[in-house]
């Protein structure tokens, strides 16, 4: 049977295009190849030729290469780079080829460059090809991803629906973070797709950290763990460039979040203050959430930090768990009561806040108040706050005969705490005949000041709860103590 015209016609236009390049090729390697015609290697073959013509010449032909019949179109494509691979699959696939074994084999190339790696995919080798697609966790740690070996992870990504957890720690994506969002976000599109647990964290991102987590829950709704972290302000690749002009509309849209099933979320955010209402979005999609930690965060005012914790009353009523992380709440003063109050919190932790920066004597008794009517929260974490021996005498009424407290587990290390102090807390807990409750920690306290005093009231809290301690030197926070007299 004849051709079809447009199947001659461009298997011609090919033919010519190797007529062409055959020429060039046999006039340059006219000389080698007399004098090692029985040499081992014989001179490449005239479809090989021609397809590493085209390649090369791509930008001119790309819209012939497309139109070419699927089996010429076949042989090319493992000649093509990585950009116009990419940019011809969705052609391919109509004509019914697969460009899967390519891209497995540009990873492997890839990864060979770079042997730990390996071990972060937690292969020996990704020399058993066929075991690729089966692997449920993927971890690339430091592993720096040019826009190369990003396109390819991105592509891969795009279809492993065996896939449940990913990290991405430190790689420095820049703006390949948008084809990351892509591909995830076909992925997320699969039929089957497993993804459930996503950690990324970068020096930079393109995007600022907010935009990226409401991009990431658009992307992936079914997610259940996000963990993301961004250490310097948002910035553009090249802020000069016309490629970098912004992201895509459709990746930072303003369009309401559709709700998620996230059920925990940790951020560790930039400096300078973040805007509270594009938090508060991501909150109020993630009517799941469980557990959230919120570390270096920095509002613009006391009420904007007031109004995210107004949203996790009215639309997180899952919340068990809460962490706030090196944050100054030292004007959030009614914020924390807030948070104190709050019956459906299992779990508080204020780590280095400066809760008692100001009105120590007024505020320490409002919020043993607060946590004395509490009968919901299990544990209260207090470290880096500077509490000191008065601020934890103050706390140890909070297990007083009149409390509704079930606090368990408290830890109140880093807080310039010695040990006469922690003899008297212990003594209290005595006189007040109460039960163990369950784990006290203390570590990096000032307890060497007096070895013997620490150890008496170490062996009297043992018969309460469970302490856990150090033997810190307590001379390294010697400027923290001149701070404080």
């Amino acid at each position: 049977m004849a051709a079809p015209e447009a199947w001659r016609a461009r298997s011609c236009w090919f033919c010519e295009v190797a007529a062409a390049t055959t020429m060039e090729a046999t006039s340059r390697e006219a000389a080698p190849a007399k004098s090692s015609a029985s040499g081992p290697s014989a001179p490449p073959a005239l479809f090989e030729l021609c397809g590493r013509a085209v390649s090369a010449h791509m930008g001119v032909l790309e819209s012939g290469v497309w139109a070419l019949p699927g089996p010429i179109l076949q042989s090319i494509l493992p000649l093509l780079n990585i950009y116009y691979l990419e940019r011809i699959e969705e052609t391919a696939l109509k004509k019914g080829l697969s460009t899967q074994a390519i891209w497995r084999r540009l990873w492997d190339e890839l990864m060979k460059t770079r042997p730990s790696s390996l071990e972060c995919l937690g292969l020996p080798a990704l020399e058993a090809s066929q075991r690729f697609r089966s692997i449920s966790t993927l971890e690339l740690f430091t592993v720096p991803l040019s826009t190369e070996a990003a396109l390819t992870l991105c592509h891969l990504l795009s279809s492993w629906v065996s896939l449940e957890s990913l990290t991405l720690s430190y790689n420095g994506l820049g703006s390949n973070i948008f084809r990351l969002l892509d591909s995830l976000r076909a992925l997320s599109g699969q039929a089957g797709c497993r993804l459930r647990a996503l950690h990324l964290s970068d020096l930079f991102s393109p995007l600022p950290i907010l935009e990226l987590t409401r991009a990431i829950v658009r992307a992936l709704p079914l997610l259940r763990v996000l963990s993301i972290r961004v250490d310097h302000p948002s910035q553009r690749d090249n802020p000069a460039g016309p490629e970098n002009a912004g992201p895509p509309s459709h990746i930072i849209g303003d369009e309401e979040i559709p709700e998620n099933c996230l059920e925990q979320l940790e951020m560790g955010f930039p400096r300078g203050a973040q805007p509270a209402p594009l938090l508060c979005s991501v909150l109020k999609a993630s009517g799941s959430l469980q557990q959230l930690s919120l570390d270096s965060a920095t509002f613009a005012s006391p009420q904007d930090f007031g109004l995210v914790l107004q949203t996790l009353k009215e639309y997180n009523l899952s919340l068990k768990r809460l962490s706030f992380h090196d944050m100054n709440l030292a004007d959030c003063q009614s914020e924390v009561l807030f948070l104190l109050q709050n019956l459906t919190l299992q779990e508080i932790t204020f780590s280095f806040c400066r809760l008692f920066e100001k009105r120590p004597a007024q505020f320490l008794p409002e919020m043993v108040a607060a946590m004395k009517g509490n009968s919901t929260l299990k544990g209260l974490r207090l470290p880096g706050n500077r509490l000191g021996n008065a601020g934890l005498l103050a706390l140890a009424d909070v297990f007083s005969e009149d409390s509704s407290s079930s606090l368990c587990q408290l830890d109140i290390s880093s807080n310039c705490i010695k040990p006469d102090g922690l003899l008297e807390f212990a003594k209290r807990l005595e006189r007040w005949g109460r039960g163990a409750f369950g784990h006290l920690r203390l570590f990096q306290n000032w307890l060497d000041q007096d070895a013997v005093t620490a150890r008496e009231a170490i062996r009297r809290l043992r018969a309460t709860c469970h302490v856990v301690s150090d033997s810190w030197d307590s001379s390294q926070a010697f400027a923290d103590y001149v701070s404080t007299m």
